[in-house]
């Protein structure tokens, strides 16, 4: 079951490079303290958001026009959509070490196409995101503000919550899978959100080894996965008790089914013999 992606898209949207084979023999480089507060701080944004309140040039966008309008946030790309039409799409960078924090927001498509657009943010709370930004990137605003010709606009977000009855899956877990013979295989995995979907990495030992990317719909969490030109999926049922319980399988092969279960760190494989590959 264990993966390697190699789609460009989803690399992109990811934060994930395509890895080699010498990549997946190397242990992984720790990251700077200034990285790695950057990427805690991005997956403060990870998700979707509507937009609760607009200004731009000093005028208040009408509370109609906002309507049906969502920020998604998935990885450092984010998607503005009105209902299902896709306003524009671009990619941050963000700096929480500046005061104010500081974005820089790239224009891939739609709205402001072309444009570097430099901006300041913060939160309140989990839920709540202001932004403001200079839309031709010249000069980066130093409050939460904007005025008639200034080219900049405040924005406010708020966090649209899952549903209640979710149980949360994010976490780290150690991955037992068992083929046809019952060759046992462990590893670690870890789960994080990306934005409405799941990123899934695998270890072992210091070195990352595989990478997938799931979607939830209730209690159950498939992950689509490519190992080398291999493509397959994992289909797990969450449990009540946090395990996840699943089966892969290979596009192309004959159809063979093999399980794999993700156990919560916390918890131990319970009469489960490692062979390791």
């Amino acid at each position: 079951m264990l993966l390697r992606i190699s789609f460009p898209f989803l690399g992109l949207l990811l934060l994930s490079p395509t890895l080699s084979a010498d990549d997946e023999k190397q242990p992984k480089k720790a990251k700077s303290p200034r990285d790695e507060a950057a990427l805690q701080e991005l997956i403060k944004f990870q998700g979707s958001w509507t937009v609760e309140s607009m200004e731009l040039n000093g005028e208040h966008v009408p509370a109609a026009d906002l309507k049906g309008r969502t920020m998604f946030f998935g990885g450092d790309v984010f998607i503005l959509r009105k209902g299902t039409e896709m306003l524009q799409v671009g990619m941050q960078k963000l700096d929480p070490a500046k005061s104010p924090r500081t974005v820089n927001a790239s224009i891939s498509q739609g709205l402001y196409q072309g444009e570097a657009m430099l901006g300041i943010y913060e939160f309140e709370g989990n839920d709540k995101l202001k932004v403001c930004f200079e839309i031709e990137g010249q000069n980066r605003p130093k409050e939460f503000k904007s005025s008639a010709g200034d080219g900049r606009f405040v924005a406010v977000y708020k966090r649209v919550p899952p549903p209640a009855d979710e149980k949360e899956i994010t976490g780290k877990y150690e991955s037992v899978s068992i083929e046809m013979d019952g060759t046992e295989h462990k590893a670690e995995a870890e789960i994080t959100r990306q934005g409405d979907a799941y990123l899934v990495r695998y270890t072992k030992g210091n070195a990352l080894a595989y990478v997938g990317i799931g979607l939830r719909r209730g209690s159950m969490f498939s992950v689509t996965w490519a190992n080398r030109g291999e493509v397959g999926l994992s289909v797990y049922r969450i449990e009540k008790d946090g395990k996840l319980l699943g089966e892969y399988t290979q596009l192309g092969a004959i159809g063979i089914v093999n399980v794999e279960n993700l156990i919560p760190k916390k918890e131990k494989a319970e009469g489960v013999k490692t062979v390791e590959k």
